[in-house]
This record gives structure tokens, sequence and C-alpha cells, in this order.
């Protein structure tokens, strides 16, 4: 990537982070915004109450 380009990513590792932030890189996390943290929540609860639901003789 070239200095001034911005990376976007969810979950960055921080030495990936740093690396690029060395080179001039803008670096951008979006599972770090509370925007995104909520609607992801949202979603693993539905997909673990699927889990469940389909895994075992349970109702809730």
């Amino acid at each position: 990537m070239k200095p001034g380009s911005v990376f976007t990513a969810g979950i960055i590792p921080k030495d990936l982070a740093q690396f690029a932030s060395e080179k001039g890189v803008s670096v951008f996390d979006y599972a770090n915004t509370e925007e995104f943290q909520i609607l992801n929540a949202e979603i693993t609860a539905e997909g673990a109450i699927m889990i469940a639901l389909s895994n075992g003789n349970i109702t809730l």
C-alpha cells in the first residue's frame, strides 16, 4: 500500500496496524466501533440461539 492510503478491516492485529501506520497508511478497524459491536452482538446472539435450538431437545 502507498503512503496516504487507507486500510479498512475488522479485528486488525496490532502488529499489522502498527506496520501500516509506520508506512504512512491510515488504519480504520471497524470492529472497534460501537455501532459494529452492537450489530455484531445481535447477529451472534441469533446464531447462538439457532445452534442451541437445532442441536438439542430444548425450547426457549
